[in-house]
């Protein structure tokens, strides 16, 4: 039976699943020996009553003719003395309780009472029957007269006698089946012990070996039937399991010393790769401070050219030259500020390119104050982190085209608005835009073929940068009217 079955069946049946071996074995004993009686005893008392019925229907029928033929003549005289002497004679039969005899028209013609017995007799009936009441066995005959029917015998049996004898039956079975219970329960209990006993140990045994864990135990086999099997089984099993536990045993301490080897194995690497990685970071400390102090050193060196140029410049009296000097001047700075963020940086290789230009805007407002009192910038920019590689370029180009901006797109003291965007798009790649509202560029630009020496910078660093450069004239103003954009594109 299944658990949820189980746990669903009548409270009998959970309570002889959950007896020992022992109870069971003498409870079915007694169940076998107790349903069989049973059955015996039933089949022989109901054999017994069918027998008894058809002896008395038997005997009454011979009684009914016997009474029917000696009648016949006090019938057909119609002398009614003589039939109830006739009927006396059933004295002898202590059972009958009350007989009588019908005329053909359904009159009674005589009778037959039993002491204190009540005269009861039904309307004649034209046929024969033989009728079994609960006390009673009502039986009518024909009184013939050269095969003509001249009256009818009724008798009336007491069934008492076969109640009785019933009764002393059942009496008679339950005492065999209580005293057979009995004999059966103490030869049950006694032979019993030949199978319960060895499961007994068995279980005894299986419960030792869960509770010590002890696999050297072993059951004594006492037979060669199913039972002495089972503990040929179960032994085997131990042994087996034994063999097993001594191998694991032996497996696990095995494993227990290579792990305690490969442990201390791990260990030595461990502190191996620690010092090697100690090495490591005092010497990347050391390159990280030597390449700081690089970058420190371009950077004062770049400083000094500036200032060279600054104090040349100051001596030149020609504007075009003063305007190269200036021009030079601010592309040494531009780069020179790379340099000092690169060294103040956390990584020394990556510049935050807004803050820088933010910076660069204003080491160009010392060499342009003039226009910048008239001229705003705006920058817009999100988190861009450029590498030194792209930085310098980047640098070079808003350097270049923010002073070619304030050079020539703001005449005659003009107002306007440079803006300078730099925007790190979904494909992986950088958009640096620099636009103004200024007058615009002439019609007959080409970026490709100027000669202008800051149109070739641009040039030259768009293809280091490998990007490509996109120029817009006639988008910058309020009204869409004048102004320029260029728009770098490179990979980030």
């Amino acid at each position: 039976m299944k658990k949820n079955e189980f746990e669903h069946a009548p409270d009998l049946f959970r309570f002889f699943r959950n007896l020992s071996i022992k109870r069971k074995l003498t409870m079915i004993d007694l169940l076998t020996t107790t349903l069989a009686l049973c059955v015996a005893c039933t089949a022989f008392i109901v054999y017994e009553r069918i027998s008894f019925r058809r002896t008395v229907l038997r005997e009454l029928t011979v009684t009914a003719e016997i009474i029917g033929r000696n009648s016949t003549a006090a019938l057909a005289f119609d002398d009614g003395r003589t039939a109830e002497e006739i009927l006396s004679a059933l004295l002898a039969q202590k059972h009958i309780v009350s007989a009588c005899i019908y005329k053909t028209d359904g009159q009674v013609f005589a009778t037959y009472l039993r002491e204190n017995a009540k005269p009861e007799f039904p309307p004649a009936s034209a046929d024969d029957q033989e009728i079994f009441t609960g006390d009673h066995l009502i039986l009518t005959r024909p009184v013939l007269l050269e095969e003509d029917r001249i009256g009818t015998v009724y008798i009336k049996y007491d069934l008492q006698e076969m109640h009785a004898r019933f009764t002393r039956y059942g009496l008679i079975a339950l005492v065999m089946i209580l005293a057979s219970a009995m004999i059966s329960f103490s030869v049950a209990s006694r032979l019993q012990q030949m199978i319960a006993k060895p499961i007994q140990n068995l279980a005894e045994v299986a419960f030792t070996v869960s509770l010590k864990n002890d696999y050297s135990i072993r059951v004594e086999k006492k037979s060669r039937d199913e039972v002495g099997q089972l503990i040929d089984g179960f032994n085997e099993m131990l042994s087996q399991i034994q063999e097993r536990d001594h191998a694991l045993t032996r497996a696990q301490e095995n494993l227990e010393k290579r792990v305690q080897e490969r442990t201390q194995e791990l260990m030595q690497e461990i502190f191996e790769r620690i010092r090697v990685e100690n090495r490591l970071r005092e010497s990347l400390q050391e390159k990280e401070v030597l390449l700081k102090e690089i970058h420190h050193r371009v950077k004062n060196n770049l400083q000094v050219i500036s200032s060279l140029l600054y104090l040349q410049s100051r001596k030149i009296k020609d504007a075009g030259a003063l305007d190269m000097f200036v021009e030079s001047q601010n592309r040494i700075r531009s780069m020179a500020l790379i340099h000092e963020k690169l060294y103040q940086s956390e990584d020394m290789i990556h510049v935050d390119f807004a803050e820088y230009t933010r910076n660069l805007i204003g080491h160009l407002a010392n060499s342009y104050g003039t226009q910048l009192k008239k001229v705003r910038i705006d920058t817009r920019f999100e988190n861009v982190m450029l590498s030194i590689d792209k930085g310098i370029p980047c640098a070079l180009i808003v350097n270049e085209l923010v002073t070619n901006a304030l050079k020539y797109a703001f005449p005659g003291d003009r107002d306007g608005t440079i803006r300078i965007d730099c925007a790190k798009n979904a494909d992986n790649t950088v958009a640096l835009t620099v636009l103004d509202d200024g007058v615009g560029l002439d019609d007959s630009f080409d970026l490709h073929r100027s000669e202008t020496l800051g149109m070739q910078l641009i040039r030259s660093l768009t293809q280091q940068l490998k990007g490509r450069i996109d120029v817009a004239n006639g988008c910058g103003g309020p009204d869409g009217a004048g102004g320029a954009r260029f728009t770098i594109t490179f990979n980030a």
